[in-house]
């Protein structure tokens, strides 16, 4: 190839399917501005970049900020600061062999052609670059000689959206092609609404509308799982993942895309900063439309007289943009740099901007005066020019009858709120007169089960929690596990829960540093705590030391001689073509093999008071610590499994009331005691706990001559098997009312407390009335777990 052609990045691909169309591919070689000046001067990789983050601690938006800047410095002996470090800084790169030269390029465009076309401006870099070059031909975009004659002015943002639609479907009824139509200068402000607007209107458009990585399940996946190796970080994407669909499978690519530029790091967590950076730069894919209204970059673009473009958000705020003196060389140090001065700059934005609207024949401009309370003014680029300002556009709301109703209740609370009569209300009122104004029927209107399949992938993860809310109220399960409006906000409190869960985790495997391990934890969560929170921490952690002892102490009156802790325990199922997995963490698991069977004990960890009631069990509520030994009962490292017990263990206690009869130290060990159920038989009880006749290690565990007391939590293996059965077909009922999308607004109300309604978050959105409480028999000692009872699961 003996030509090169630099061009827009952006335009790219217009521009090779432009040169292809004509033949003429095979004799050029395109390139970017960006991957000439990178080949021409040097290019930089994550080494660069973790070079000065471990020498110099800088956080990675610093590094990157002060690499990209050495483009900019000359071989000059420069006095100012800023300046010197990074002449400096440059030096040290290069001596570290960190910044990458490309030896041959200058050599391989000697004897090349180069043009550098479709671009409406150079920056001062690019053009002294440039101007080295003998072999090299620039053609900047021309101006034309089209005018401005009308622009379109609109009280809000959301009218001026309204006259696009409208505008776009008399273009189209003109026997315009809709592909022929493009939007330009959209901003961030306008996305919701145009999406909103031109869904009324049935218009269909690629906003581009792209997702970052880092917002995407997947990705937060593999940053919060980057301690493990590569292997098996992308193992349990695809296990947690259903990877036929095509956007995780996009995604998953991506990140191995990714992953792949750090191939000679072997633990990925540390570069994690450097790999959060590129999960905020990468985008999902969006899938296409082939026959849609596009949107279009206004500078550096190629412009199709057969074409028709809409100018929007024509505001000074926004056209032409201002450049502002905040980068990090500043305009009074860019005199002896490859930089422009702001003012520079904002001289060649106005005239490159006029440059482009010339060069634009069928252009309709528009511009709001306000938008959610703030003013705009329409932009000075076009003072000059003789232009009319339309504002009276009249809108015969013809168009789209969803958006007049929408429209028409606007008016009437306009008018009922603040007496402000609209001139369109009375023609909107006539014509809409069935909108039901002022009425409201709070109950669930079930979604399409095709399209619940379609938004949740055919999958399904559900887990002890949003078992509970879903049988607590099925419409909070929506909210909270469909939609995922639920907004997770860590406390000190749920800091100290998971800190605690951690320390206990690692404590009975190994001899461990608890201080070591504590504040090593505490220092990688990057929390910043004041210094009542540090007064706590600290004291917390003696407490902590206390309880792990204590523990320690009491299992030694246990045969059960075998642990897992933190142990995941997965139930895959397939139903109605769903993939579901109910998955569960146990805190504790204490076991012994004998004659071919495991004799089980579950212990879970809890920071806040325990509740051990199982009677609401029947109505999947309140279900922990059955599920415990539901799992247990599907676990493959543990077959055959007989249960000795299900327990709660509280290990972090309120403020301790002293009494007569006991000392703190005893009210303390009495406070750890576990909570919870045993088996009945007592070969099998004394195998967990030797001390059961009076026991150290269960609360209210005690035998009198009689057999168990009355306060002892006992169950027959029948009604342990029983309880489990049930916990099974309440799951198996609950997944297949989920993916039947049945999510009704009906709290549970137990005898006379509604658990349902309980510290719920959505009372502002479900509106429930008395009639959608789903009442409920209460019961009081586990009677449906009596032999030849009945139960509706």
């Amino acid at each position: 190839m003996n030509k090169i052609l630099i061009i827009p990045n952006k335009i790219k691909n217009k521009i090779i399917e432009k040169y292809r169309s004509n033949n003429k591919l095979q004799d050029i070689k395109f390139m970017t501005m960006n991957e000439f000046i990178n080949n021409y001067y040097f290019s930089y990789d994550y080494k660069t970049i973790k070079y000065l983050m471990d020498k110099y601690n800088y956080s990675y938006e610093v590094a990157l900020t002060y690499v990209k800047n050495l483009y900019y410095i000359k071989e000059y002996n420069y006095k100012e600061e800023k300046l010197k470090k990074l002449y400096n800084l440059k030096k040290e790169l290069i001596e570290n062999n960190l910044l990458i030269f490309n030896e041959g390029f200058r050599v391989y465009i000697k004897d090349k052609d180069i043009e550098v076309k479709y671009f409406d401006s150079l920056n001062k870099l690019e053009q002294e670059t440039f101007n080295k070059l003998e072999n090299i031909k620039i053609t900047l975009n021309e101006s034309k000689n089209n005018k401005v004659e009308n622009i379109y002015k609109f009280n809000t943002l959301e009218d001026e959206v309204n006259y696009v639609c409208i505008s776009i479907i008399e273009l189209i009824n003109k026997g315009i092609d809709i592909n022929n139509i493009k939007i330009l200068n959209i901003n961030n402000d306008y996305i919701n609404t145009i999406k909103r607007l031109f869904e009324f209107y049935n218009i269909p458009i690629n906003l581009n509308d792209k997702t970052r990585l880092i917002d995407t399940y997947i990705g937060l996946f593999f940053i919060n799982n980057l301690k493990n190796a590569k292997e098996i970080i992308f193992e349990n994407i695809k296990n947690n993942f259903n990877l036929t669909n095509n956007k995780n499978q996009d995604i998953y690519n991506k990140l191995i895309n990714i992953t792949n530029k750090y191939a000679c790091i072997d633990n990925l967590d540390e570069i994690k900063e450097i790999l959060i950076y590129d999960l905020k730069h990468t985008y999902t894919e969006n899938i296409k439309l082939e026959r849609a209204i596009e949107l279009e970059d206004l500078k550096n673009n190629i412009y199709d007289d057969n074409n028709y473009y809409f100018l929007i958000n024509y505001n000074q705020e926004s056209i032409p943009v201002i450049h502002k003196d905040e980068e990090y060389i500043t305009d009074n140090l860019k005199e002896d740099t490859y930089l422009y001065t702001t003012k520079e700059m904002n001289k060649e934005e106005k005239r490159s901007t006029l440059n482009v609207i010339s060069r634009i024949k069928n252009l309709i401009v528009t511009y709001k005066t306000s938008n959610k309370g703030i003013e705009y003014n329409i932009s000075n680029l076009l003072e000059n020019e003789d232009i009319k300002i339309i504002d009276n556009y009249y809108d015969d709301f013809g168009m789209s009858n969803i958006y007049n109703k929408i429209r028409l209740s606007v008016r009437l609370d306009d008018m009922i709120k603040y007496n402000i009569k609209d001139e369109s209300l009375s023609l909107l009122y006539n014509n809409y007169k069935n909108i039901n104004y002022m009425t409201y029927n709070n109950k669930y209107k079930k979604i399409d089960k095709e399209k619940l399949s379609k938004y949740l992938n055919n999958e399904l993860r559900l887990s002890y929690s949003s078992l509970d809310n879903y049988n607590k109220c099925n419409f909070k399960y929506y909210l909270s596990n469909i939609l995922k409006i639920n907004i997770f906000e860590e406390t000190f409190m749920t800091f100290i829960g998971k800190l605690y869960h951690y320390i206990l985790s690692i404590a009975f495997t190994n001899e461990i540093d608890i201080d070591y391990e504590y504040e090593k934890y505490i220092k990688e969560s990057e929390l910043e705590f004041n210094a009542k929170e540090k007064f706590f921490l600290n004291k917390l952690k003696e407490e902590l030391k206390y309880i792990i002892k204590e523990i320690k102490q009491s299992l030694k009156d246990t045969e059960l001689d075998k642990a897992l802790y933190e142990e995941e325990v997965v139930i895959e199922k397939n139903i109605d073509d769903f993939k579901i997995k109910f998955k569960g963490i146990i805190d504790k698991i204490l076991y012994k093999e004998e004659y071919g069977k495991n004799y089980v004990a579950v212990i879970d960890y809890k920071t806040g008071n325990p509740n051990i009631n199982l009677n609401n069990v029947i109505y999947g509520v309140d279900m922990q610590l059955p599920i415990y030994i539901y799992l247990i009962k599907n676990m493959d490292k543990l077959n055959n499994a007989e249960i000795v017990g299900f327990y709660l263990q509280k290990i972090l206690n309120n403020e301790i009331i002293k009494d007569h009869k006991n000392t703190y130290e005893d009210l303390k060990k009495k406070n750890l005691l576990l909570q919870g159920y045993s088996n009945e038989n007592i070969e099998v009880l004394e195998k967990f706990d030797k001390t059961y006749m009076n026991s150290t290690l269960i609360k209210s565990m005690k035998t009198t001559q009689k057999g168990f007391s009355t306060y002892s939590k006992v169950l027959s293996d029948e009604k342990i098997d029983k309880l489990i059965n049930i916990i099974d077909e309440i799951i198996d009922k609950n997944i297949k009312e989920i993916i039947n999308a049945e999510f009704d607004i009906n709290p549970k109300k137990i005898g006379k407390k509604n658990y349902g309604c309980e510290f719920c978050k959505y009372n502002d959105i479900c509106f429930k009335t008395n009639n959608d409480i789903d009442n409920k028999k209460e019961y009081t000692n586990l009677e449906f777990l009596q032999e030849g009872s009945e139960y509706d699961a």
